[in-house]
């Protein structure tokens, strides 16, 4: 069994609105995520062969909680950020990768983190599942500052999982695609 990891990127939140030029987005022109989603094929497991039955994937979020590009008045309170969510598919079922890709870009505001598919946390392979017994890792409570901010509850930030040969969505293990969504949602109507 092999043990892989990724540390995803900083997900940002960014002011949008008058203050940044912008007049749009379906939260009173507040706050827009930035690099909250990112679309990863395992370069290793690929040069191995691919996954193989049983390996593990360990996959790190980081959180920008205090911008520093920000005064820390028009920071973003808690309930902007969302927690770790992930589902992995077939690189190659484009259908699916843009499924997950919008399940990740329309996270709920104050989701702690969950999985958007082809992923389970069952303790048992199944044929729909290219990982499974999925275990999350939370942040129990983190206190923003400022204070009025609010403070996190139970977020997740990690995921670990166990690569399942017995799928039949990707039972080779060589062209897994995984999707993220964390930081904060981009919702499709804030893209431009």
């Amino acid at each position: 069994m092999l043990h892989y990891s990724l540390t995803l990127p900083q997900g940002e939140i960014t002011l949008v609105g008058a203050e940044a030029g912008i007049v749009r987005g379906v939260r009173g022109n507040m706050y827009r995520g930035s690099t909250t989603i990112a679309v990863w094929s395992p370069a290793h497991p690929i040069d191995l062969g691919g996954f193989k039955d049983g390996d593990e994937l360990v996959v790190r979020a980081t959180f920008n909680l205090n911008p520093t590009t920000m005064s820390a008045d028009l920071r973003p309170p808690a309930i902007n950020y969302v927690g770790l969510s992930v589902g992995a598919c077939h690189s190659t079922d484009r259908a699916a990768v843009e499924g997950l890709e919008h399940k990740a870009k329309n996270l709920a505001l104050g989701n702690v983190g969950h999985l958007l598919g082809g992923i389970s946390t069952s303790q048992e392979r199944s044929n729909d599942a290219i990982f499974y017994k999925a275990e999350s890792y939370v942040i129990p409570e983190m206190q923003l500052d400022p204070p009025s901010r609010g403070k996190l509850i139970n977020y997740v930030h990690k995921w670990k999982m166990i690569f399942n040969s017995h799928n039949t969505i990707d039972p080779s293990g060589k062209e897994v695609e995984l999707v993220f969504g964390y930081g904060d949602p981009m919702f499709s109507e804030d893209i431009a």
